[in-house]
């Protein structure tokens, strides 16, 4: 490569110097590959002219006040071709899908534009800069539409960088054919091979990470305790949005798990009443405390379960075991090993129905008790586990009766439990995705419309069944499981420790958020662990998309080594 002139070469320092002065963090000095690490941009004027100075911004482009509501178009075959075949404008033509059953995705941030710049030697007398542009929700095809229209607005002499920020900043939009429209929604393309749950996801984390660190930045009122402190001393619950001091979430947590009322461990906030999530009672309360709360959550759940019993004979919780057809459903103490039907709580009755032995044990018992009265059998009594299932037997109907009525009212609000299609037993998702297996038979189903199915073709965004297409995951569960992400890596990036000397060669910070990451074993395909972007170790491009490492790396730009 040719190095610039003495003069090109004070007018980059100075424009560089410039850039790093206007946009602070979002400016990222990249150097060049002939030029040793400098500790300021500033000393580049201290350097013999070099040729390759690169450079990278941050640009938030324009999306007016209020949420981003943003929806997914798929893809079509101008999204990936040429420049002059792409143009602007296809993407608002096509029909909007949402890869989570049509409903629009409101956002408050959405990652930023990167603009990486190569100084050429001639640069600015002569010769313009090389833009990249890379832009995390828009196609290729618009990238390349954005960087022909960057070159058109340089002009010899011109020093052309901050223009071409606030350009991106203010029409990129327009550039790209995805203008907002009215009402304003921006319309996103879901590339070949990308996965619709990956890029929401992304999206998602992104705009609670950049909410967080706005909140953490600024001063707010607790409106339990009336305390004015930094964002930093407040927990925003993650899931509601409302916000505390940590100190009053942890009074909240100490009294009621110490007085038992797992209940009121909700949002104080009188309209929103949310459980407080596990890892938000983990992260206010001592050790002790949190396992108390799982002992009693655990405790919780196995009085609530369908699947535990509690022995007749030493009161042991105990798991049903998976019955067979035409044989009682039975459970074995773990403690004092006794069989006993789940339903009746009599002791092992293969062969006779609930009713069968519990008439049974019944005329046996009266046997014992004539024959203790008559003193003919002074032991009578001796069989305490039968005496107790009959004991327990109404508790048991009554009980039975409870959680069938439970069950119904579960299937009439639609909620979390549904029939096995193959063998009719009922099925409750806790989480996950709606791609269910029944535990009984095996059968594979889908728990959005209850049929049977072969796999994840049902959801197919483009072509799978009506009504279930690009529902693999519920958007609140999405939300849910961000909102959880994002609040413990803003946890651990606070309690991150500085790099340590010896690892400074092989680190790289991340070019979304600015975090540490270290190269593995000379791997050059770098993913920061805080918010999940890729990069290049060597040139810091992007890397997005499936096949996006593949494409970047090759014979002239290695994965390992360099």
């Amino acid at each position: 490569m040719v190095a610039p002139d003495e003069g090109n070469w004070l007018l980059q320092a100075d424009e560089l110097v410039a850039l790093d002065s206007i946009y602070g963090p979002a400016f990222d000095f990249l150097g060049a590959p002939a030029l040793p690490a400098l500790a300021e941009v500033s000393d580049l004027h201290s350097q013999p002219p070099c040729p390759g100075l690169e450079l990278r911004l941050s640009v938030d482009a324009d999306f007016g006040d209020g949420d981003i509501r943003v929806v997914f178009v798929a893809s079509s075959p101008e999204d990936g071709g040429d420049v002059a075949e792409a143009g602007p404008g296809p993407s608002s033509t096509r029909t909007p899908r949402s890869p989570f059953g049509g409903d629009l995705v409101s956002l408050r941030h959405l990652p930023p534009i990167d603009l990486y710049v190569t100084f050429t030697a001639g640069y600015p007398t002569d010769q313009p800069p090389h833009p990249q542009v890379c832009v995390p929700w828009a196609a290729p095809a618009a990238e390349r539409v954005a960087e022909g229209a960057l070159r058109d607005l340089w002009e010899p002499g011109l020093s052309i960088v901050h223009t071409w920020v606030e350009w991106l900043r203010e029409h990129f939009l327009d550039a790209a054919g995805m203008s907002l429209g009215d009402p304003p929604v921006l319309q996103v393309p879901l590339m070949d091979g990308e996965d619709a749950g990956d890029v929401i996801g992304d999206l998602v984390g992104f705009s609670m990470r950049r909410e967080m660190e706005d909140f953490d930045g600024m001063t707010h009122t607790c409106e339990l305790c009336g305390a004015d402190k930094p964002g930093t001393e407040f927990l925003r619950l993650p899931e509601c949005g409302h916000s505390y001091c940590r100190t009053c979430v942890g009074s909240i947590c100490t009294v009621n798990i110490k007085d038992g009322d797992l209940k009121a461990l909700r949002c104080p906030q009188p309209d929103c009443a949310r459980p407080l999530p596990h890892y938000v009672i983990q992260d206010v309360c001592p050790e002790e405390l949190y396992e108390k709360w799982d002992r009693l959550m655990l405790q919780r759940a196995l009085d609530a379960s369908g699947d535990i019993k509690y022995c007749p004979n030493c009161s042991t919780a105990s798991v049903q075991e998976p019955g067979r057809q035409g044989a009682p459903p039975l459970c074995q103490c773990p403690r004092c090993m006794l069989v006993f039907c789940s339903v009746c709580r009599v002791a092992d009755h293969r062969g006779e129905t609930c009713g069968e032995a519990v008439v049974r044990v019944g005329r046996e018992l009266d046997q014992a008790a004539e024959a203790a009265l008559a003193g003919e059998m002074a032991d009578a009594y001796k069989n305490e586990a039968e005496r107790a299932a009959l004991r327990q037997r109404q508790a048991e109907l009554k009980a039975d009766l409870q959680f069938r009525n439970f069950l119904r009212e579960e299937e009439r609000s639609g909620r979390r439990l549904v029939h096995c299609p193959k063998c009719s037993v009922y099925v409750e998702k806790s989480e996950g995705c709606n791609k269910m297996v029944c535990r009984m038979c095996e059968t594979l189903f889908c728990f959005v419309c209850g049929k049977e199915i072969s796999g994840y073709d049902h959801f197919n965004l483009e072509e799978g069944a009506e009504g279930c297409r690009g529902r693999l995951f519920e958007m609140d569960q999405v939300w849910a499981w961000q909102a959880q992400a994002a609040f413990h890596r803003a946890r651990q990036r606070d309690r991150a420790p500085p790099v340590a000397d010896a690892d400074r060669a092989r680190a790289s910070n991340c070019i979304q958020c600015g975090q540490v990451a270290l190269r593995e074993a000379g791997n050059n395909h770098m993913r920061c662990q805080w918010c999940r972007s890729a990069w290049c170790f060597l040139c810091r491009a992007g890397l997005r998309g499936r096949g996006a490492a593949k494409a970047h790396f090759g014979p002239n730009h290695k994965q390992h080594g360099g």
